[in-house]
Parts: structure tokens; C-alpha cells; sequence
């Protein structure tokens, strides 16, 4: 039997084809799962990410990467009844979960490619993504088309793992992501081998400087990292000039 290669080693298609697999495999659990290995800090890492975002009733917003869509419906209390919210993932089954939370009617939810986004440009106001960047196949192209969306002005943010800056923390998070997640979310009936991928990812992604450097580079000013959890997790803010070429 050929040999399987974990997600975090593959490029392109292949990996975003692999990673796809792996979210539709865990959709159900997802939550369950996130409440569990953050002890339900995600709920408020996410609030943070939707404040320093800026957004005010009326705005256009893009929640890229969505899941099951629990980010998309914070985004879209802050930005009212007037506001419009399009939440896109490329898993039909996150957003099949996603679709069937309460107030899911007032959001549009899109299946797409972050790499490959189905909006013209300058479409939105601000554009969030929650532990979504870890997962596409090219983080620089990713973070193109948030800006290839942004209207000048407009303000982006991911929220996702980080490596803390203490080195005696970093050994104890890497045992908690390998060791004890994979059993977080066995004990609520999801696959632990799908979790495995996590840590793996995480080793592979930026720390905070390394991703301010990429919002950097693709061009947004005013950027910013927040860390939370001793720094195991930030969120990166960028805003999109107000000059310059749209």
C-alpha cells in the first residue's frame, strides 16, 4: 500500500485537495472539538478579531475560510441588519453545519477558494479569516486576494496558532498539540488521526513576526499582531492604503 502524505508536506491541488478531505471528515466534531483544546477561548479571541477589525452597522464584510461559520455570525452582529456578510469555505460540509446555526439566514455562504476568490475587486469593507491561512496552499496568494477584495481603506485580520515568543512554553504546547488534542477529540467521538494534522500544520506556518512580514509584503500598512494565550495564538491586523493602486 503507498504511503500516505500528510497534508502539511504537499503543495498545490494536492494539498488543498487532502486538507478539504480532512475539514468534510471532521465537520460534525468541529466545534465540539475548538471548545474543547481552547477551554472556549476561541469564542473570544474571535470577539477580539471582529473589534480591532473596525466594523460598523452597514459595512460589506468577507469571512474567507468560514468552517462552520461561528465567526461569520459575530461579523455580522457588529455590521447590522444593513451590513452584508459573505461567508465562503471550500468544505460543502462546514457549510452545511454553518447553514444551520441560528440567525444563518442573514449571511450569504459561499463554497470557494480562498486562492480564487469570486468577487470583484474592492467588494468589501473588511475581511476576516479565522484559522483559515494555515490551511490554503499559498498563504501569499491568500492574502492577494484579501487585498484584491478590499476596497482602499478596508481592513483585513486572521486570527490563527502562533508560536510563542518564551522558549519554555514552546515544548510544552508542541506536547499539548501532538499529545493531547488528537485525544480532545477522540473523546468526543471525532478521529483523533485528522487532529494529528494540526500540530504538523502549525510547525509549518509563520510565527507572528513571519506573518506581519507577509501582510507586509503584500502590501497592507498599520500592521499589527495580538497575541493571546502566552502568545500560542495571534491575531495579525492589516489595513489595504487608501491610496495607491486599488
Amino acid at each position: 500500500m503507498e504511503a500516505q502524505v500528510p497534508p502539511e508536506l504537499l503543495s498545490g491541488r494536492s494539498r488543498g485537495a487532502h486538507v478539504k478531505a480532512l475539514f468534510e471528515s471532521i465537520a460534525g466534531h468541529y466545534d465540539k472539538v475548538n471548545d474543547l483544546m481552547t477551554a472556549g477561548q476561541h469564542r473570544l479571541w474571535k470577539r477580539d478579531l471582529v473589534r480591532l477589525l473596525g466594523i460598523g452597522p452597514g459595512d460589506r464584510c468577507l469571512d474567507m475560510c468560514t468552517g462552520t461559520g461561528d465567526l461569520a455570525l459575530l461579523v455580522k452582529a457588529a455590521a447590522g441588519p444593513s451590513g452584508t456578510v459573505v461567508a465562503l469555505d471550500f468544505s460543502p460540509e462546514m457549510l452545511a453545519r454553518a447553514r444551520n446555526r441560528p440567525g444563518a439566514d442573514a449571511i450569504t455562504w459561499l463554497e470557494g477558494d480562498a486562492l480564487e476568490l469570486p468577487f470583484d475587486a474592492a467588494s468589501f469593507d473588511h475581511v476576516s479569516v479565522g484559522f483559515g491561512l494555515r490551511n490554503v496552499a499559498a498563504i501569499e496568494g491568500a492574502l492577494a486576494e484579501m487585498w484584491r477584495v478590499l476596497r482602499p481603506g478596508g481592513t483585513a485580520a486572521s486570527l490563527d496558532m502562533a508560536k510563542p515568543s518564551l522558549p519554555v512554553l514552546k515544548p510544552l504546547i508542541r506536547a499539548y498539540e501532538f499529545a493531547i488534542v488528537p485525544r480532545l477529540a477522540q473523546l468526543v467521538g471525532a478521529p483523533g488521526q485528522p487532529y494529528r494534522y494540526l500540530p504538523s500544520s502549525n510547525l509549518a506556518f509563520p510565527d507572528r513576526k513571519g506573518l506581519e512580514r507577509l501582510f507586509t509584503q503584500a502590501g497592507y500598512v498599520d500592521v499589527r499582531a495580538h497575541e493571546k494565550a502566552f502568545g500560542a495564538v495571534a491575531i495579525v491586523t492589516g489595513t489595504k492604503p487608501s491610496e495607491g493602486p486599488v
